[in-house]
């Protein structure tokens, strides 16, 4: 099971101690926020947690003791907007702590382990349009170094969140403000090396390279990990929330950074009150255990998959490992071919198709990395589109973003049939290739 700590307060930035604690002892309490005299006992035990994600704005206080995770593959949701403290209200300075805090984490474990977020995303007479992209860039310039991607979102108008931004004048955005200013983000994200994608928005933007987001995200933690989940799509979020299923330890109403479109705070006071009333030594994040509570122990099993993959150290090995995926067209006589191959050799694989799921930029950074092989092999040379769009003769003319950025904005200008698994990456099907390097 992967943990998500949390979506409904910020712990890296005001219960580490407690965080570290309740690792060290394998276990912790949560209330049910649906019904208050519930409590779960969920285990924390390397065993059955595949990974751990964390939300943050402020991870400075928990930054001297990242070694005690070193059991977990873990990434951080790191929240940097550009709203200043009438919004943002208890939060320390950005240029001399927040910013830094990024900086640092990730030169201590890898820039693929901190996504950043600027969201949510909202107008009114100071934040315009041009606001939000003056200082996006000069985010960008600083953070671009420090992570693959940055996930986006607007601001969704929550009964609280109405509340307490009444004071702000926030003007509800239209479809067209929300493509622009994608378009204007997706410009410097390029220029700076970077991924953007959207958290729990219905509109499409894939024709920006601009995917839909995984929050709680399995292939990164598979990533992080080495090794395959199998987990679903929570269907307990929003329909258009890509994230897989997770269980969140935080508890409403403790968080003191003080935002005002957080939907997970009903008023300030009341978390200051809360968190009064929090103790790192104790199984809860806040509050005791009362005579009319109940406390059930929550099933929670691991999510790795066991089972024959391929390409560990070359061969097929019985472990935990990753298995294959095959990315593929079914119209694509090629892919039909390779797939054969696959079945009469008895390689077990996941199939995703490149039309329906066209690769992001972010994969097609890593698996040309992982490939060694040059970008242009990448793109599907005899195909129609490429043939129509005239890339044999612009290409030379873009930069290597420029190229990715294309290649992700259609899956059918990329070569296909690609299959990955582990470090291993091969781009169309050679048969004498794929033998060579399934089975050396």
């Amino acid at each position: 099971m992967i943990i998500s700590a949390s979506r409904r307060t910020d712990i890296p930035a005001y219960y580490s101690e407690w965080m570290m604690n309740r690792l060290s002892e394998g276990y912790v309490l949560v209330r049910n926020p649906m019904n208050a005299h519930q409590i779960w006992k969920i285990s924390l035990s390397p065993d059955v947690v595949d990974g751990i994600v964390f939300w943050t704005k402020n991870p400075e206080p928990m930054l001297k003791r990242l070694k005690e995770l070193d059991r977990w593959p873990f990434y951080f949701q790191f929240t940097l907007t550009a709203y200043g403290p009438e919004v943002e209200t208890h939060l320390p300075s950005k240029n001399k702590v927040i910013i830094p805090a990024f900086q640092w984490l990730s030169k201590e474990i890898g820039r693929e382990k901190v996504v950043w977020r600027y969201d949510p995303i909202f107008f009114n007479d100071r934040y315009t349009m041009d606001y939000h992209c003056r200082y996006f860039k000069v985010l960008a310039a600083k953070l671009g170094d420090y992570t693959e991607k940055c996930t986006v979102s607007f601001l969704d108008f929550y009964r609280s969140t109405v509340r307490n931004m009444r004071t702000l004048n926030v003007v509800h955005e239209t479809k067209a403000q929300q493509m622009e200013l994608m378009a204007r983000f997706a410009e410097i994200a390029g220029t700076y090396g970077f991924d953007i994608d959207t958290c729990a928005e219905e509109i499409d933007l894939g024709e920006l390279g601009i995917g839909h987001a995984r929050c709680i995200d399995k292939e990164r933690l598979e990533r992080i990990g080495k090794y395959r989940l199998s987990v679903k799509k929570d269907v307990n979020q929003r329909p258009a929330c890509g994230c897989v299923q997770s269980i969140d330890i935080g508890t409403y109403h403790t968080c003191e950074n003080g935002c005002l479109y957080c939907y997970a705070n009903d008023r300030y006071d009341t978390a200051v009150r809360n968190a009064r009333s929090h103790h790192p030594a104790s199984p809860l994040l806040f509050g005791e255990i009362g005579p009319d509570d109940i406390i059930k122990e929550r099933k929670i099993v691991s999510c790795k998959e066991y089972q024959m993959t391929l390409f560990d150290d070359g061969s097929i090995w019985d472990k935990e490992e990753n298995m294959a995926t095959f990315i593929c067209y079914e119209k694509c006589s090629t892919c039909r071919k390779a797939e054969k191959w696959l079945q009469d050799k008895g390689i077990s694989y996941e199939k995703r198709p490149i039309r329906e799921e066209n690769p992001t930029a972010e994969e097609l950074r890593v698996w040309k990395e992982k490939s060694g092989l040059p970008l242009k092999r990448f793109f599907n040379t005899s195909g129609q589109l490429y043939r129509s769009m005239g890339l044999k003769d612009r290409l030379k003319d873009m930069t290597e973003d420029e190229q990715i950025q294309l290649l992700a904005s259609d899956g059918m200008l990329v070569k296909r049939p690609i299959l990955l698994s582990g470090e291993h990456v091969l781009v169309g099907f050679r048969e004498a290739q794929w033998q060579e390097e399934i089975f050396k």
